[in-house]
């Protein structure tokens, strides 16, 4: 258990790099990165207290996003990043930041009268749990995923299988029966003649 002292934590309006922030997260989400090796999976989004909302990012950890109830206030501590490198000489407000890879702690209690907010950090069996959670969700989702594939594969090839059956019936229609190339009679007449045109 761990006692910080409310005259020590900031605010989302206006936070300190390595100073506690009192907030609850909001809207976390897993964001895939791209590249030849698949990218990472991070957890993004924003946490907020009663002055405003601040960014937060966490590298590499796409359990976080499970693992932060949205109804539970915790303290983040971490270092301030600018979201866009390119834009470092103009950062100004507090938009343009984000909390990085922040230290995380579930408030327990928050005491008014000794001005102490009481917390215990995240065990790793709440970390444990929270990968196994999401893993077994990227399965369950990896498994649709490919359900819906085969789906859409077998429905083309049904069409594939239909159109083909089509074009063999026209061939044989147009072609094997010679209806489209037989314009005349040629059966000779009794000269040796054919009254007709015949291809």
């Amino acid at each position: 258990m761990h006692k910080t002292q409310l005259k020590d934590i900031q605010t989302c309006a206006n936070p300190i790099p390595g100073k506690p922030v009192l907030a609850k997260p909001v809207g976390l989400r897993v964001s895939h990165g791209s590249g030849s090796d698949g990218g990472t999976s991070d957890t993004e989004g924003v946490i907020a207290d009663g002055t405003g909302k601040l960014s937060v990012r966490w590298a590499n950890a796409p359990y976080m996003a499970k693992q932060l109830d949205p109804d539970r206030q915790y303290l983040f501590k971490g270092r301030l990043n600018i979201k866009d490198p390119a834009k470092w000489r103009t950062a100004e407000s507090i938009r343009d930041f984000e909390l990085g890879d922040a230290e995380v702690e579930l408030v327990t209690r928050i005491d008014e009268d000794k001005k102490v907010v009481n917390s215990s950090p995240l065990t790793e069996e709440d970390k444990i749990m929270a990968a196994l959670s999401y893993a077994e969700r990227s399965e369950r989702q990896l498994r649709k995923e490919l359900q819906e594939n085969n789906t859409a594969q077998t429905k083309k090839i049904f069409w594939y299988v239909i159109l083909a059956l089509v074009v063999g019936w026209l061939f044989y229609v147009l072609i094997v029966q010679g209806n489209l190339f037989k314009s005349g009679d040629c059966t000779p007449n009794a000269a040796g003649e054919s009254p007709g045109t015949c291809t």
